[in-house]
């Protein structure tokens, strides 16, 4: 059955539509830059930044921020946050957090033989899509993973004489240390290093794309917080790769969790040296007490602002950089048309977006339903489903709110049959007279089908029956038959009730006579010879003679 439906498809801001978006340390005091339509856009967003304990700061920030000022509502439970519009849902599963294990160590498996975690994070974006309530925004909240217990190796990197600590639950060779790419495996024994996370994002980016999901996938640097000198420096050697990795390509995108955090609000940044080597560390004021998520409550507000920004860097918002605003959008179809005539016919449409020069030009499609129905794709196709009107609409997609629609008459739509429900009169299934008749109702959905009407038969059971072009049933033997209504339209579906028939008179229709032995002769005085009548048919209601 043909349904009504609201059909929405998003086109999303492309990071290389203004500079690339990198979320560190310059952008937490320009959140307050943020246009009031793309705080708007941004509390329709859902953003989960998963991890184990470190991942606590995002979370707890965003309430403490809101807390300052309500403009930046937030909803936060455990789990996915139902959708709304009215505030940045924070999304925290599960309950034992997400791990090196989940987000990347699976990559260094063989491609024959990955283990089950490489499908945890894939399935999570799945299912929130299938659950019409996606995930917006998505990335690692790395926890002390490059930095843990395992560690220091026993000999230093032959090249950047560092030793190497981390930690790689669930990868192939165990929980071990490990480096910056696979030439570091003769030190650390581990196929785990810094290419594996960095891959294994970009696999989750590749995975959103193909399907057409709407998750925007984004990387992310991590704690740089209780370590020692020397451990701190390899860990400064993995984020720095991080951001090398994002900068060689324009559409990545990065949440620089380390950068923000060795920055105060003054923007002074902390340092510390090993070895000659200068690198920053977490300000004293953003580590704090270290009360949740293993910062402070200036740390927290800081990583709050800088996603603020972020999200509505990728709502569309342009960063402050002097966008040029959609004022019209003129929505036309191809050759100047505004029907479609064919049964499930497409007609394209092109949304011309003025000024020329608006920084801006995408939109969304939307069909609004009216008398008839169709559906619209992310390019602008309509495709008929149901004869009427129907109103297409283009949405720009610079935070401008601007439309432009144009209204489409369709006709010309087969609907077919897709069942069909048998009933006899008065809701009898049973005909008791002799010579009875039961007239039957073919009802058929849906009730707006193009050809609604069928075609008659009897199958004979135990009973046996006739049925006319009218669905009218004439009783010719006792038991049971079945009447079954054909839909004509070619689409093969058919509805069925089976009658019961008793009550029926079957008269003779001959006799004939045999005497004992096949003999016609008595040869003696006073002899006899036994008759014997058979009567047809042999189901005769009455076979007795006289």
């Amino acid at each position: 059955m043909k349904k009504t439906l609201l059909f929405i498809f998003s086109i999303l801001f492309s990071a290389t539509s203004f500079s690339q978006i990198i979320a560190d340390h310059t952008v937490v005091d320009r959140f307050n830059d943020i246009p009031q339509a793309y705080i708007d856009e941004v509390k329709k967003m859902m953003v989960w930044f998963a991890g184990e304990s470190h991942a606590q700061g995002y979370r707890a920030g965003l309430a403490e921020l809101e807390a300052i000022n309500s403009t930046y509502d937030v909803t936060q439970i455990w789990g996915f946050p139902a959708y709304t519009s009215t505030s940045l849902r924070v999304a925290a599963w599960p309950t034992g957090g997400i791990g090196e294990r989940d987000w990347y160590t699976w990559k260094a498996y063989e491609p024959g033989s990955l283990p089950p975690s490489s499908n945890t994070i894939k399935n999570y974006i799945t299912t929130q899509v299938n659950n019409n309530n996606p995930i917006s925004v998505m990335g690692f909240a790395w926890c002390w993973d490059g930095t843990s217990e395992n560690g220091p190796t026993a000999t230093a990197d032959p090249i950047l004489g560092v030793h190497w600590w981390g930690a790689s639950d669930g990868g192939p060779d165990g929980n071990r240390p490990w480096g910056l790419d696979a030439a570091d495996q003769s030190v650390t024994g581990n196929r785990v290093n810094m290419d594996t996370y960095l891959s294994a994002t970009e696999d989750y980016i590749n995975y959103v794309t193909s399907n057409h999901y709407p998750t925007k996938i984004v990387f992310t640097t991590g704690p740089v917080d209780s370590f020692s000198v020397e451990n701190g420096y390899q860990q400064y050697l993995k984020y720095q790769k991080i951001s090398e990795y994002v900068a060689s390509n324009p559409n990545r995108i990065l949440f620089d969790y380390a950068d923000i955090l060795c920055y105060d609000d003054n923007g002074n940044r902390t340092t510390t040296t090993w070895n000659g080597h200068v690198y920053p560390i977490i300000t004293p004021t953003n580590l704090g007490s270290e009360d949740i998520g293993h910062i402070g409550a200036a740390g927290r507000l800081r990583l709050a602002k800088a996603q603020w920004w972020l999200l509505a860097r990728i709502a569309g918002w342009d960063g402050g950089e002097g966008s040029v605003p959609v004022t019209g959008i003129t929505v036309t179809g191809a050759g100047g048309a505004s029907t479609i005539t064919q049964n499930n016919g497409t007609l394209a449409l092109t949304a011309t977006v003025t000024p020329s020069n608006a920084t801006n030009k995408t939109v969304t499609w939307s069909i609004v339903n009216g008398t008839g129905q169709a559906t619209i794709n992310s390019s602008g196709v309509v495709t008929a489903v149901s004869n009427g009107t129907v109103t297409a609409r283009a949405t720009a997609n610079d935070g401008s709110g601007v439309t432009g629609q144009l209204v489409i008459t369709i006709s010309g739509q087969v609907i077919p049959v897709t069942g069909i429900t048998v009933t006899g009169a008065g809701g009898a299934s049973t005909i008791t007279q002799n010579n009875g008749t039961l007239a039957l109702t073919a009802t058929v959905t849906p009730s707006n089908a193009t050809n609604k009407s069928v075609t008659w038969s009897i199958t004979n059971g135990t009973g046996q029956a006739t049925i006319n072009s009218s669905g009218v049933v004439t009783a010719v033997s006792n038991g049971t038959v079945t009447a079954r209504a054909t839909a004509n339209d070619g689409s093969g579906v058919t509805g069925q009730l089976v009658i019961t028939i008793s009550g029926q008179i079957i008269p003779v229709e001959g006799i004939s006579v045999t005497g004992a032995g096949g003999s016609s002769v008595i040869s003696s005085d006073g002899g006899q010879l036994q008759l014997t009548a058979t009567v047809t048919p042999s189901n005769a209601t009455n076979k007795s003679v006289t």
